[in-house]
């Protein structure tokens, strides 16, 4: 592949669009409708007539010779828009409230021939994680610039950190009820892939050293549900550009928190949306509040197997807030087994979002918890912004680190969970300090002043034997 393949080809496709006065939010999902169409043709995973995507309403008509010579392209695919919304589930689901917002002609011409001539097409089967790339570099572009998009937006150093120290199996299924673009699930599905990789012709295939039980494709572990028709129609251009076929998973639409738990999950990754204007309250709450990253809480807790897992972000009110908060608390702590907090960096959703966050990893336990271990990559770490922005060097010792001999890392910290019961259940770090090794004076330190002080008793004791003799 040429030199100048990067991660920024789809962003200069736009370039028509940004030209034509487009705003961030509409000319991205203008491309991912464009981007939907072609890629469903050039997939080697993924069949059209499985999709059940009209043969009208495809790729192909775009850049028809009959429709460049005689018919407006602008109309032929305002045709199709119909055409796509009324047949074939996914199709349906993809295009749903989707709208042609291009205001002319060539500027239409311009980007399909663009998208149609990218270089990218010809290696489609061994590039599809550049491909997804790609499109998140997009995501990333719109979760920046586009007033409200970086709700769903979870920075991928932190995904791939979730996910690693997770480490699902590829007997384990795998949820996310808050999927947005579906970042968590094509990690795990990545992690999982190399997991079970092998060697074909001198080639890395994934998947190739599966267990015999267990699904026939790993996708069919992966399960996701996303609110909003837009996030939901970006979330399978992200599926579909990382060569995974959305069929084969279980990729739904609609708001989670609205819906009775009837199936559990081994791995539960989540970003749940907070604050806002408060949420629908989720039928199996036990603690009720209007609070969504509260409510989402107990729904990925009531989701969990016996034996599942779980690694979800949370903003820091949900540590500490009384109510409903205090609530869940006691029962993750009496329930489940809170075995790590991870204390994120101050402002690590930067430029998407101005709060502080922490990342809960829990598991189902009858037992309930004895001790919670805190790693600390606040205090000591630059709060993020532009100059200093989240990296996957901010995570690479704590996903070297976490299942290692946690009281020789500097990082960790243990709290008896009796401290936090008389403490009234606050997990919010900041209440345990003492309990840091963080806080102290560094050892080397320390044995460096030691030897100092040694060596000037050393010479005090030389002077005063020279003084006496």
């Amino acid at each position: 592949m040429s030199a100048d393949f990067d991660e920024k080809v789809l962003y200069q496709v736009c370039k028509w669009m940004r030209n034509d006065q487009m705003i961030i939010s509409d000319y991205i999902e203008q491309l991912s409708g464009l981007l939907f169409l072609k890629a469903c043709q050039e997939s080697p995973r993924i069949n059209q007539d499985d999709l059940d995507i009209p043969e009208s309403a495809r790729w192909e008509r775009l850049v028809s010779d009959e429709v460049r010579r005689e018919k407006s392209i602008l109309e032929t695919y305002d045709e199709m828009i119909n055409e796509l919304q009324t047949d074939g589930e996914l199709a349906r689901n993809a295009f749903n409230n989707f709208n042609n917002k291009f205001g002319s002609e060539t500027t239409l011409k311009n980007t399909v021939d663009d998208i149609e001539s990218l270089e990218f097409w010809d290696h489609y089967e061994g590039y599809s994680d550049f491909f997804g790339d790609a499109y998140e570099f997009l995501l990333e572009k719109y979760a920046d610039k586009a007033d409200g998009a970086g709700e769903y937006f979870t920075p991928r150093p932190l995904i791939h950190a979730m996910v690693e120290v997770v480490d699902p199996e590829y007997t384990e299924s795998v949820y996310d009820p808050a999927s947005g673009t579906n970042g968590f699930l094509i990690a795990a599905y990545n992690h999982v892939g190399r997991k079970t990789a092998g060697e074909i012709a001198g080639k890395e295939r994934k998947f190739l050293n599966t267990p015999e039980e267990g699904a026939n494709s790993y996708a069919e572990q992966l399960t996701g549900r996303e609110l909003t028709s837009q996030t939901y129609r970006l979330g399978l251009m992200n599926l579909i550009l990382h060569d995974i076929d959305p069929t084969e998973m279980t990729s739904l639409r609609g708001n989670s928190l609205t819906r009775e738990v009837d199936q559990e999950y081994d791995v539960i990754l989540a970003n749940p949306p907070y604050g806002g204007n408060g949420s629908d309250k989720f039928p199996g709450a036990w603690a009720e509040t209007t609070a969504p990253e509260t409510n989402f809480l107990q729904l990925i807790m009531r989701s969990l197997s016996q034996t599942g897992r779980a690694a979800v972000i949370v903003p820091e009110g949900v540590l500490f807030r009384g109510g409903a908060e205090k609530s869940v608390r006691e029962r993750l702590l009496d329930q489940y087994m809170l075995d790590c907090i991870l204390v994120l960096p101050e402002n690590s959703f930067h430029p998407y979002a101005g709060v502080d966050a922490n990342v809960l990893f829990f598991e189902r336990d009858a037992g309930g918890t004895d001790e919670i271990w805190y790693y600390d990559l606040r205090s000591t770490v630059e709060s993020i912004k532009g100059s200093n922005p989240l990296t996957q060097s901010h995570f690479d010792d704590f996903i070297r680190d976490f299942g290692s001999d946690r009281d020789l890392v500097d990082r960790f910290f243990s709290v008896p969970v009796e401290d936090v019961v008389e403490n009234d259940y606050q997990l919010n770090h900041s209440q345990y300090q003492e309990f840091s090794a963080t806080q102290h004076r560094p050892p080397a330190e320390i044995a460096k002043e030691i030897r100092h002080e040694m060596s000037s008793i050393d010479e005090t004791i030389d002077s005063l034997l020279s003084d006496s003799q």
